[in-house]
């Protein structure tokens, strides 16, 4: 790596192609990102002295390839959304030279071409110094070619968008006035470049250490370049459009890729990462793997079955209005065990009408604990863990009873419970009561579409704390307390298209004016249509009547107690950890029995301590993880300090940095018996340096 603070003009005008590799984000500068560039080239432009602005870093790698007689190319690993602003901003220059020549004496628009747009020499695309992706490449090239054209530069709908308004903008700012203040400005500018050499750097580093001042990447930004800067250069375009341009496209116009990483990770480690912390675990999870190309197809695949459940895309019209209609309840939390169900769709372990059940069933769950005031944050680990306590077998039943035997605080509540709180909980302020109002009218013509888009919330008892004499009236001497209580109850509360026709309204007015209530042909009107007057007696009849239907629409499970004391035990059973828990140990049983029984020789004070991620050795506290793998070796990790363990063999990685357990150091791999005796020499020094800090 050599690194070097560079003038910025000087650098773009080196005989070679800057290029933006295809995975890389595209162009996403904003007009007040260019507007600040400007406004510094501007006052960094008016000085007579020596001062200069400083614009970031520029990291590239160099291509070990390269040869005399062909334009060279650097890939751009960082600081593409300054040197492409840059570039249009000259590119909007040279064109405003052209047309306001400044004399013959002065810089003119073909120097800007030649210097810093185009390598005068080359042909083809390699006559471009920066070559960028897709969109953004052809539309700074129909710029870059307008400049020697003497056709009307014109944009339309296949160009960059960003590119097309950040050029207009520049074109719009640059006057007579100001014209020579940002030449001089723009020779003003340096960076520090940051030169990588192929197969001995590792740039992904270099990028996350960079502190840039441009556009903050999300965690599935990071995961991309780092996932494909693990693959050669010439393998990287094939990957990409393959693997990941699918659920990049997929997840286009959304906030979900970030969080769709997180329950992937959530899924294949059972723990649940922080949103802040997903990239790490993501590294950490492809260390232990070890495999990118499998990890990157198994990711892919898992980005389709998250695409069905978040987003209801299946061939299936069943199957997307189940997950359509349990998407109204934002109930994200449950993704993790949902992507699993519907892999095992997809896999034919299970029948649509399992898939579709189990949706069913969640959304009850989700739903009556909603009612009852029960958060639904405090489901994400139970969501996590969920999958693996089912039998494949008969997975509906036993979700079922799984659910049942919940503890307390995450309870499926029972219809009573549901019951008391549906009539009587203010409703009309839960962001769900449009969900709620439209389930209960579609259960009883299911076959009839209603937009629900079209209608509102209707108090028909009016929200209004000074409500009219005929309220007062009809509501009884009781009327204030009546009001206070029930107004926003469900028995108070319908659908209606005519909201604002109906407001404040009496009651005989809003039954029999036009389209009023006795005109509507919705179910949750036809009660109030029929009734004399509208008290608190009518308010707590409509009310049994929905609660009823309501238990009828997300009902409680019938699962008998044999079945329940059933998996109750079964989970008591799997709550005590044993080596059997461990699937992959089968691979290497032989070689773990022989490791463990060295291990265990150390001292009497160390003891076999089993999680559900790894298998540890304590003595207080552990010091030595183990976490066997699908190709029968045995990954170790060490708690002391990587530099302080003698390996002369070098086999040991230094992963501190990820953080694993808050203490994890040191880590290698055992494949054969061969490696035992290495192996407890290094685990040994673990062991010694617990116990003298424990000293």
């Amino acid at each position: 790596m050599d690194a070097k603070q560079i003038n910025l003009l000087k650098f773009m005008q080196a005989d070679y192609q800057l290029y933006i590799p295809i995975f890389q984000r595209k162009y996403s500068w904003n007009i007040s990102q260019c507007n600040q560039l400007f406004n510094d080239i501007l006052t960094v432009g008016r000085l007579n002295d020596n001062t200069t602005h400083f614009i970031g870093s520029v990291v590239y790698m160099r291509n070990n390839s390269d040869f005399a007689d062909v334009i060279t190319q650097r890939m751009i690993i960082d600081g593409q959304q300054r040197l492409t602003t840059v570039t249009i901003l000259i590119s909007a220059l040279a064109l405003y030279l052209k047309e306001h020549p400044l004399g013959e004496d002065k810089l003119n628009y073909t120097d800007l071409l030649v210097y810093y747009l185009t390598n005068s020499h080359a042909h083809g695309e390699n006559k471009y110094k920066l070559i960028l992706t897709n969109k953004d490449k052809d539309t700074i090239i129909k710029i870059i070619d307008n400049i020697s054209s003497s056709d009307v530069l014109t944009f339309n709908l296949n160009d960059s968008k960003k590119i097309k308004d950040n050029f207009t903008f520049f074109r719009n700012n640059i006057t007579k006035d100001n014209v020579k203040i940002i030449l001089n400005g723009l020779k003003r500018l340096n960076i520090i470049q940051i030169s990588l050499e192929q197969y001995r750097d590792n740039p992904q580093l270099i990028y996350e250490s960079l502190n840039s001042t441009g556009l903050e990447l999300t965690k599935s930004d990071l995961i991309r370049n780092y996932v494909l800067m693990s693959f050669p250069p010439e393998e990287q375009d094939e990957i990409y459009n393959k693997y990941w341009v699918s659920m990049e496209k997929g997840f286009e116009g959304t906030n979900f890729f970030d969080k769709f990483i997180r329950d992937y990770l959530t899924v294949k480690t059972n723990h649940i990462p922080g949103m802040g912390n997903v990239y790490n675990e993501f590294k950490s999870y492809n260390y232990e793997q070890d495999d990118m190309l499998n990890l990157l197809k198994d990711l892919n695949n898992y980005s389709k079955y998250y695409f069905a459940v978040a987003f209801g895309k299946d061939e299936e019209p069943e199957i997307q209005d189940a997950l359509k209609e349990f998407n109204q309840l934002k109930a994200q939390v449950s993704y993790p065990f949902l992507l699993e169900v519907y892999k095992d769709y997809t896999e034919l372990k299970i029948t649509k009408n399992d898939l579709i059940t189990v949706i069913k069933l969640i959304e009850s769950y989700i739903f009556r604990r909603l009612i009852c005031g029960l958060p639904t944050s405090s489901l994400s680990k139970p969501f996590a863990s969920l999958y693996k306590s089912l039998n494949p077998d008969d997975i509906v039943t036993s979700l079922e009873a799984q659910l049942l035997l919940m503890d307390a605080g995450k309870r499926f509540p029972e219809n009573n419970e549901v019951k008391t709180n549906f009539k009587k909980r203010d409703l009309y302020h839960s962001k769900n009561i449009l969900y709620l109002l439209s389930n209960l009218e579609s259960y009883k013509h299911p076959k009839n579409y209603l937009n629900f888009s079209n209608y509102t919330i209707e108090h028909i008892m009016p929200q209004n704390q000074n409500i009219s004499d005929e309220w007062k009236e009809s509501l009884g001497e009781n009327y204030e307390a009546i009001h206070d209580k029930y107004i926003h109850t469900i028995g108070n509360l319908t659908l209606t298209a005519y909201n604002s026709s109906l407001s404040d309204s009496s009651f005989k007015h809003k039954q029999n004016m036009e389209n009023g209530f006795k005109d509507s042909p919705l179910f949750l009107n036809h009660y109030i249509a029929q009734v004399d007057d509208w008290n608190e007696e009518e308010i707590k009849q409509r009310a049994e009547t929905l609660s009823n239907l309501a238990l009828e629409i997300w009902p409680y499970p019938k699962v008998n107690e044999e079945t329940l004391k059933k998996y109750s035990k079964k989970n008591k059973e799997n709550n005590k950890l044993t080596l059997d828990n461990y699937p992959r140990l089968e691979f290497s049983r032989n070689l773990f029995n022989t490791l463990n029984k060295e291990i265990l020789s150390l001292g009497k004070d160390v003891k076999l301590n089993l999680t559900k991620s790894y298998i540890s050795y304590k003595i207080t506290s552990n010091f030595v993880y183990i976490k066997p793998q699908s190709d029968s070796s045995l990954l170790v990790h060490l708690i002391k300090p990587f530099d302080t363990i003698e390996d002369p063999k070098k086999i040991g990685k230094d992963i501190t940095k990820f953080n694993l357990n808050g203490n994890i150091t040191f880590s290698f791999r055992i494949y054969s018996l061969n490696d035992i005796d290495y192996a407890m020499s290094l685990i040994k020094q673990s062991y010694d340096y617990l116990k003298s800090v424990k000293k």
